[in-house]
């Protein structure tokens, strides 16, 4: 493994629950994931290996070498992608700063870090923890583990990246983890809570369907049908666990309708913003509505000025990171979106290009061609 020379290297450990493990606090050498500087009397593995154990009490050895090299606030910046040698209960010894977040949660606490520079490499750092659980198909929960291999639970793990979509409220919140999601998991807890309590009932789900068979855009109508995905969705989920798959079918396709309904009366627009224009009756809701279409036009514009400008740059060496290329067009773009008439901070800009980079799939096939 060829392992890229810079000042500082970091650790990605991702367990086998899909959690990865981070800092609790930022460290005096990077943040939230593990992070030394190189000494002079090691090598870059062997001095990961180490911080890892004198930092969280885990054996580790290093799985692969990232191909990324990012820049936080001293300079460069690689990174490992670790595994254990033993067992992931000897995180919750005392007297160690660390601990296991889902991806969401890491997000939330890197969207804490107070430094620009390092958040943009944290975040980016997080998007490669994030690939990695994803191809790992690791589950948060044991509870799905007597169903993984059957057809209905593949069905079931589908729906729940929609599910994620919408619950997500497109907050930026979406990292398409599905039946792994906090979201989706919480939902189906608190769902099934309900259920056993008795607060929601066959009269309670009647009235809940009858106000969504109005079939009319309002807030009231929003909430009654992501009500009813998540019930629909927690009786799937009940009956995919006990084994009655001709209950769950039934249930599924409850869940794909509603699904569908709301693609087709929500699409693409923040649930806030849509309730800021209910809120103030129609007049405010067509303002709104034609604010989303002007954003939405303008981001397609400035989208097609990233990829032109990052076309004119092919090829980009094998190692360039993000962060590199970012800094190679955002000049260019910020002019020519000016030029076009759309006022963008520059900043904004920065960040709308890390994005596409991340999950834009023409821009990252474009980075990628050689």
């Amino acid at each position: 493994m060829e392992v890229p020379q810079t000042k500082e290297y970091l650790a990605i450990l991702v367990g086998s629950n899909g959690r990865v493990l981070l800092r609790k606090e930022p460290g005096l050498i990077g943040g939230l994931f593990m992070r030394v500087e190189l000494p002079v009397d090691k090598s870059p593995e062997s001095a990961i290996v180490d911080l890892v154990f004198s930092e969280s009490g885990l054996k580790v050895i290093v799985d692969d070498v990232g191909t990324g090299l990012y820049f936080g606030a001293r300079g460069g910046c690689g990174y490992f992608v670790v595994k254990l040698v033993g067992s992931e209960e000897a995180v919750g010894l005392d007297g160690f700063s660390v601990g296991w977040y889902s991806i969401e949660e890491a997000a939330n606490l890197i969207n804490g870090l107070k430094d620009e520079v390092e958040f943009v490499l944290e975040m980016s750092v997080l998007a490669v923890a994030s690939s990695i659980v994803e191809k790992s198909g690791a589950i948060v929960d044991d509870r799905f583990k007597g169903v993984i291999e059957n057809s209905e639970f593949e069905s079931f793990k589908e729906i729940c990246v929609d599910i994620e979509r919408i619950f997500s409220g497109g907050t930026g919140g979406f990292w398409k983890r599905g039946i792994s999601s906090d979201l989706v998991v919480g939902m189906l807890d608190e769902t099934q809570k309900r259920i056993t309590l008795g607060e929601i009932d066959s009269e309670y789900e009647e009235s809940v369907l009858s106000l969504i068979s109005r079939n009319s855009r309002s807030k009231e109508h929003e909430r009654s049908l992501i009500e009813a995905i998540s019930m629909c969705s927690t009786k799937a989920y009940g009956f995919l666990l006990c084994g009655d798959y001709i209950g769950y079918n039934e249930a599924y396709l409850s869940v794909l309708k509603y699904v569908e309904i709301y693609d087709r009366l929500y699409p693409g627009e923040g649930r806030a913003r849509r309730e800021r224009g209910f809120k103030g009756g129609n007049g405010k809701a067509k303002a709104s509505a034609e604010v989303s279409r002007k954003i939405g036009i303008s981001e397609d514009l400035i989208r097609q000025t990233i990829l032109d400008a990052l076309r004119v740059h092919v090829p980009y060496r094998a190692r360039t990171t993000y962060v590199s290329v970012v800094d190679k067009i955002i000049d260019e773009v910020f002019h020519n979106v000016k030029c076009q008439g759309v006022e963008r901070n520059r900043d904004d800009l920065y960040g709308f290009i890390l994005d596409m980079l991340a999950n834009d799939v023409e821009a990252k096939k474009i980075v990628k061609s050689r």
